[in-house]
């Protein structure tokens, strides 16, 4: 998995398309797609780093939107409420008192629709529900005020396996 090229205008893609970090004179315009669909229960990870200078956090979400049809200049300054409010997108905000530089984020989908996510090896839960699973989904990130930059990281399986299946059994 890797970023999309179109992103937010405050936003620069390096490392093979692996980070994506937003200029330090902005605290918005920092919207970025992954490049491809997430697939159903695939783990994706990133890792966080933030800055002290603004307020709110990272925002997460998917869209069934290609982003190949979109255009930078199109993107909305924030994701979340802009793009939440839209047919097909689906956002929400993490909350500033729990990230900071260095922390690890996992999400995934399972087979009902749900986007789980784990936060330095704790599973959050279901973050958002009712995702239509018969249709591509291509992850979406926001990296709104403290979120300074994001980087995708190889998966692996930090968190507890048997909390996966339980989760994936139960829900």
């Amino acid at each position: 998995m890797k970023f999309h090229h179109v992103c937010g205008e405050a936003v620069r893609i390096s490392d093979d398309y692996k980070s994506a970090s937003r200029s330090d004179h902005s605290f918005s315009h920092g919207i970025v797609f992954c490049d491809a669909p997430i697939k159903l229960n695939q783990h994706v990870s990133l890792e966080l780093k933030c800055t002290s200078l603004w307020s709110g956090a990272l925002r997460i979400g998917v869209t069934s939107q290609n982003p190949n049809t979109l255009h930078s200049s199109d993107l909305p300054k924030y994701a979340f409420p802009d793009l939440a409010q839209k047919e097909g997108y689906w956002v929400r905000p993490v909350n500033e008192n729990e990230t900071f530089t260095g922390m690890k984020i996992i999400i995934y989908i399972n087979a009902i629709g749900q986007l789980h996510l784990f936060m330095n090896n704790q599973h959050r839960g279901v973050y958002i529900s009712n995702l239509p699973t018969n249709q591509n989904l291509w992850l979406l990130f926001d990296l709104y005020g403290t979120t300074k930059a994001i980087t995708l990281v190889p998966s692996v399986n930090a968190f507890n396996s048997e909390v996966v299946s339980t989760t994936n059994q139960s829900q």
